[in-house]
């Protein structure tokens, strides 16, 4: 913080959103305390062992104040899905994703296990290869031609102009990441593959997906 007035001044401002945050924070998880799953899930492919934090009796609550991205939205599934397949009566309630730009509800669903391996096949996959799979980049894939019914090609358009960035703004395309580059770098990732990957990771996503104001 800057020091004097202008310190004050800023940490006053920030507050107000921070305390706006809050308070939608505690009008989705209540007065219920949390409580944690520990689990551990034979998909016969592989076995998952851990603990998922933040149920409550209404389901999974997880926030973060910043800007939601796809990574958050793919972790929070993988554990909506985990969280239904573990207990029948931990999963029947939703799971909800808080962020500093809006609010999303996970709705139940009924073919977990099938999810579930279908994304473990996908990561053994990534064991053995680099995939393309990229997490923002991928998501607008999937969104612009689900969500907004796009054809093929303009769906790619937008998930390229996600991929290079904003040209008057350094560093704010997915490209940029090291390890993308390394495997990526020097060639054109959009391909069928890149294609098939974004539809089967995040179209389950997408359908049970719901954001609220």
């Amino acid at each position: 913080m800057p020091l004097g007035m202008a310190g004050k001044c800023t940490f006053d401002r920030l507050s107000q959103g921070v305390e706006a945050f809050a308070k939608k924070v505690r009008e989705r998880t209540g007065d219920a305390p949390a409580h944690s799953l520990d689990l551990e899930i034979d998909l016969k492919i592989l076995l998952v062992k851990g603990r998922i934090d933040g149920i409550r009796p209404a389901g999974l609550v997880q926030y973060r104040y910043a800007t939601a991205k796809a990574k958050d939205h793919l972790a929070l599934w993988i554990k909506h899905l985990l969280i239904h397949q573990a207990d029948e009566r931990e999963g029947a309630g939703t799971s909800t994703l808080l962020a500093s730009d809006g609010c999303w509800i996970y709705s139940p669903v009924d073919s977990s296990w099938e999810l579930l391996e279908r994304l473990g096949k996908i990561y053994l996959k990534g064991l053995e290869k680099p995939l393309p799979f990229f997490p923002e980049t991928s998501l607008a894939y999937a969104k612009a031609h689900l969500g907004k019914k796009l054809p093929v090609a303009l769906a790619l358009e937008n998930a390229r102009a996600r991929w290079t960035g904003n040209p008057y703004q350094p560093h704010s395309g997915e490209s940029e990441d090291d390890y993308f580059q390394l495997c990526f770098g020097k060639v054109d990732p959009f391909d069928e593959e890149f294609r098939a990957l974004a539809l089967e990771i995040f179209g389950p996503l997408l359908a049970a997906t719901e954001k609220i104001s």
